[in-house]
């Protein structure tokens, strides 16, 4: 998968969690760098919404 493709992913999966929000709506945060440890869309966009404060232990994320 690239990069462009894998960050769709993410921006999908932020959308899914954080009820239609863009992982461009959130502050920046190194995707490139987790893309290349191979960390998955998912986690990316948990880690994403974290960093912005997002509460998503309070939505059953980060158990």
């Amino acid at each position: 998968m690239s990069f462009e493709e894998w960050m769709q992913a993410v921006d999908e999966t932020v959308g899914m969690i954080a009820f239609g929000l863009s992982v461009y709506d959130l502050p920046d945060i190194d995707f490139r760098s987790l893309y290349d440890a191979g960390e998955t869309a998912q986690t990316a966009a948990e880690e994403a919404l974290a960093y912005a404060d997002f509460p998503l232990e309070e939505l059953g994320f980060l158990d």
